[in-house]
């Protein structure tokens, strides 16, 4: 979206540039995040990987709700994506894929961040 939005101030966006940008500052931010998270009180954090929210997102959406004290009520279960985790995360996938953000930006499975 920030390279389709720049083609409104400059005469020449470079996607790939400005993905590897961000895909810098979100990997900074996670890596923060990864660093402190012994910080916060055990119980007022849930680890949640990539793979198991796409696995089974009301699960872990329930998890997240668990953690927080709040009802999970059927109304809040029957709230559903529109497409599924499947598509959603190849369709991801396939995305950075076509701005050649593969390789490092790729996190390996099982870990936060490659």
């Amino acid at each position: 979206m920030i390279s389709y939005t720049a083609r409104t101030s400059q005469e020449q966006v470079d996607p790939v540039r400005i993905g590897g940008y961000w895909a810098t500052i979100i990997e900074d931010f996670l890596r923060s995040a990864v660093d402190d998270h012994h910080l916060l009180p055990e119980a007022q954090t849930i680890d949640l990987t990539f793979d198991d929210f796409m696995a089974d997102d009301v699960a872990a959406v329930e998890r997240i709700y668990a953690l927080a004290g709040q009802p999970f009520t059927a109304t809040t279960r029957a709230v559903r994506p529109l497409r599924s985790n499947a598509f959603l995360r190849s369709s991801i996938l396939r995305r950075m894929s076509l701005f050649s953000l593969g390789g490092r930006y790729l996190r390996a499975p099982n870990l936060w961040i490659s």
